[in-house]
């Protein structure tokens, strides 16, 4: 009898992901555990300890964790974007696949992402029971409204054309966030307006002060009527020595919320990324309020000086710093499943005002834990590991 390498990897990747349930981190009670068949190759990796150490360096850091670390819950969760080989769009099945793949993987929380103008045309019904059907799954829900996205703005049609601070303009987001809150309030658990909002204000400096003004009377009204349970604030990109601006942004409401990517825009990325005091960074800017990290991940891409393995190590360093820091955060969502090809990148690059050629398109189309067909790469084995770690408390 004769096994081929792939189909021996493609066994080992399904009994990984069968361990991971059955060792109880996989989905959370009332959900029926399924595991789709794992892709043939790339699977590769090792286990993240839970140590302090920064990914790249192997040294100590520079400040203590907090003792109490293994009482606090870290809520993990991965972007399920489908695979899609070619300019063809993803179906309805790819769709499922990479849900199910994701929940198998024991995830216990998804960040849902909904741009402004697409929300008010379609209405809150479909988002609002996609909420409650996670929800009866045992999950933790956060909702990123983007009304930024990158250096792409997203104002319905109403207000396209006004300023942000113009009455109209804030009437609008209210409402809108008046509705969510009062729809959905007691099921989601963060409430994030824009991703990336500090890298719109960079590149339309002209705008700033009054998306400044609108996110600071958005998040105020939102949060005078969210519940205790549901965390509201702005979404930000991480940034290591951020400027009195940025901080500002980052003290409204009741959570930090940072995309954690390093090395986006570089060419090459570091390989000796610091991702301990990166997260020690994140905690002194936070203060007292938790952070949510709704989108961490790093890039494979060769062509930016990055690898599989790289990448592996920079997502395990990341889990393993996590773990004694954990009382800081809450959800931390990792950027998506899989890598991004074709057309189907140059899309989704754009939609963050990126073009297609340029390096932040390459790292983000390659920041996927399984590549475009579906092929298990190391960073996914580091995730199954986090998952496994982070399933209680």
């Amino acid at each position: 009898m004769s096994c081929s390498v792939p189909a021996l990897r493609r066994s080992l990747a399904e009994l990984a992901a069968w361990l991971v349930l059955l060792l109880g981190c996989g989905p959370e009670p009332g959900t029926t555990p399924t595991v789709p068949n794992s892709p043939p190759d790339g699977v590769g990796g090792g286990l993240p300890d839970a140590g302090p150490a920064d990914a790249g360096d192997g040294g100590p850091v520079d400040a203590e964790p907090p003792a109490d670390a293994a009482s606090s819950p870290v809520w993990l969760g991965v972007t399920p974007n489908a695979r899609q080989e070619g300019d063809a769009p993803a179906t309805a099945a790819d769709e499922l696949e990479a849900e199910l793949t994701v929940r198998a993987a024991g995830v216990r929380a998804f960040v849902l992402f909904e741009r402004w103008n697409e929300l008010e045309d379609k209405g809150l019904e479909p988002l609002a029971g996609r909420v409650a059907g996670l929800r009866e799954s045992g999950l933790h829900v956060g909702l990123c409204l983007m009304v930024v996205d990158g250096s792409k703005a997203y104002r319905p049609a109403a207000v396209q054309d006004l300023d942000w601070d113009a009455s109209e303009t804030a009437s609008a987001l209210g409402v809108l966030t008046g509705k969510i809150v009062e729809a959905m309030g007691g099921e989601i658990e963060a409430l994030i307006l824009g991703r990336a909002a500090d890298r719109y204000l960079e590149a339309h400096p002209g705008e700033s002060h009054a998306l400044r003004a609108l996110l600071e009377k958005a998040v105020a009204g939102a949060t005078e009527l969210a519940p205790a349970s549901l965390r509201v604030g702005v979404g930000l990109s991480f940034t290591p020595a951020p400027p009195q601006d940025y901080v500002a942004l980052a003290s409204l409401g009741t959570v930090t919320a940072l995309g954690y990517l390093p090395g986006l825009g570089e060419e090459p990325v570091s390989a000796q990324v610091q991702v301990a005091k990166d997260l020690d960074a994140m905690i002194a800017l936070a203060g007292a309020r938790p952070i949510d990290l709704v989108g961490a991940g790093f890039t494979s891409s060769a062509g930016l000086g990055s690898s599989p393995e790289l990448q592996e190590q920079t997502l395990a360093g990341l889990f393993a710093a996590l773990a004694p820091r954990s009382p800081s955060f809450r959800m931390v969502n990792v950027y998506a499943l899989h890598d991004r090809a074709g057309a189907g990148c140059d899309a989704f690059a754009a939609g963050r005002g990126y073009g297609p050629d340029e390096p932040a398109a390459r790292y983000l189309c390659e920041a996927g834990l399984r590549a475009v067909d579906g092929a298990a790469k190391p960073a996914w084995l580091a995730l199954l590991a986090a998952a496994a770690a982070f399933a209680s408390p």
